[in-house]
């Protein structure tokens, strides 16, 4: 198991209840924990997985936010993710 690090976030109000939206009326069958603590780590894993893996649907996310040239504009991976 990998080693966690805690943070502290602060998000608006408005993020919350936005985001409270999807914890609290998700689909039965859907991929959406049940905690708003789980959502916001599940969007995060999904942000570092465009990071690292550059063939990754993430990946998107990551040019949308404008890294595609700062950080992803080019093919790598990190050491010990070649073939993930």
């Amino acid at each position: 198991m990998k080693a966690k690090v805690k943070i502290e976030i602060e998000l608006s109000q408005e993020t919350v209840t936005w985001l409270n939206i999807l914890v609290e009326e998700k689909p039965a069958a859907s991929h959406i924990p049940d905690s708003l603590k789980g959502l916001v780590e599940q969007i995060a894993t999904h942000f570092a997985e465009g990071i690292r893996r550059p063939g990754s649907w993430e990946r998107e996310m990551v040019n949308i936010m404008g890294y595609d040239k700062a950080l992803t504009g080019y093919e790598r991976t990190l050491p010990g993710y070649e073939n993930a």
